[in-house]
């Protein structure tokens, strides 16, 4: 479970965004690379344009939201309530039909076996450390369809460079983000019952050195 300091830096981070008129807790350009990623999972893995579809991390629910404009039936998940109130307040100003909830990946009771069609790693997992991890993965296995596409991913660790221990980086509001290496990620997938489809590897954003690049990841179960 997240500790009660890192939940109030991220309250405090989207109220801080929302105040100020952003777009979510993070750029237009983050949201579009996102897009951008399930149209690329999208056009190698055929699902049903009005299949069921869950936002890891979901934020003030911009995925969620701009899956549900394509017919999608579209959930989010977020364990910060600030979050899930913005995402309802963005559904219900652009009259979209989405769910948002309160809750941590690692344990989602409000959601039935394998309910959904498409699962989204909305740079959820990175946040996820130690034994929750495992469970998540799990969690996220259980509720998939079988047949099901999750796209996972992100910032990658470059084990040539950080060594095998060095896999947080520090965010100037001290919260903590993982790095794991493309093997590590995988291994926890294939541990979890995952099968992975591909792996699509893009070019990293800034000049931090320990990550390699940026992965996605598209399983099935």
């Amino acid at each position: 479970m997240t500790d009660n300091a890192t939940l109030k830096k991220w309250s405090d981070i989207y109220g801080r965004q929302r105040s100020v008129g952003a777009p979510g807790w993070a750029s237009a350009d983050s949201y579009r690379l996102k897009q951008n990623r399930i149209v690329e999972a999208l056009s190698e893995h055929q699902v049903l344009p009005d299949a069921t579809f869950l936002e890891l991390g979901c934020g003030a629910g911009n995925i969620a939201l701009w899956m549900a404009l394509r017919g999608f039936t579209a959930f989010g998940v977020d364990i910060i309530q600030k979050a899930i109130e913005w995402a309802a307040d963005n559904a219900a100003e652009a009259s979209l039909s989405a769910q948002f909830v309160m809750a941590n990946a690692a344990e989602m009771p409000m959601f039935q076996n394998e309910q959904f069609d498409i699962i989204f790693d909305s740079d959820c997992f990175h946040m996820i450390t130690g034994h929750n991890r495992a469970i998540c993965f799990r969690e996220v296995y259980r509720v998939l369809k079988s047949g099901g596409l999750m796209i996972a991913g992100g910032n990658v660790r470059d084990e040539s460079l950080s060594g095998p221990t060095a896999k947080c980086i520090r965010t100037p509001d001290g919260l903590e983000y993982m790095l794991y290496s493309e093997t590590e990620l995988l291994q926890e997938l294939s541990d979890a019952g995952f099968r992975v489809l591909c792996v699509k590897h893009h070019p990293k954003r800034g000049s931090n050195k320990i990550v390699r690049d940026c992965i996605a990841i598209h399983a099935t179960r």
